[in-house]
């Protein structure tokens, strides 16, 4: 495994962990708002390890991206909770920090996978060039 992988990890559960304590506080008025950060938030992790361990390229570049859509969600949802004065703006910049560095180690982690993929096609079709020679 390489390390790009354990950094989104990392970051996830780290943002999970510093997410939870923010959303303890949230008015039960906007318990909707809490509970989809929430979702979205434990989807990141889940599709962060699922994608960590599949051997599938093209499947797994699907699931970095999907990783990358519920990071954009999640910054949405938390831009509308500091709308509905549920966060600070403090708040929300350490939270947009966190997921940054997630939306940063998923895209050097996507960029990794998809230079592998293409070296792949190339080892390939310079088999096939040699097998046809």
């Amino acid at each position: 495994m390489k390390l790009e992988k354990f950094k989104v990890i990392d970051s996830t559960r780290q943002f999970i962990i510093e997410c939870t304590k923010r959303l303890e506080d949230f008015p039960k008025k906007e318990i909707e708002i809490s509970s989809k950060i929430k979702k979205n938030s434990y989807d990141m992790l889940e599709i962060a390890y699922y994608a960590n361990s599949i051997e599938d390229i093209q499947n797994k570049i699907i699931q970095i991206n999907l990783l990358l859509a519920k990071a954009k969600v999640i910054d949405f949802l938390l831009e509308v909770a500091v709308d509905v004065d549920c966060l600070t703006k403090k708040q929300y910049i350490k939270l947009a920090n966190r997921l940054a560095d997630i939306e940063k180690f998923s895209t050097g982690w996507l960029a990794r996978i998809k230079d592998v993929k293409e070296m792949n096609l190339e080892r390939q079709n310079k088999n096939i060039d040699a097998n046809n020679k």
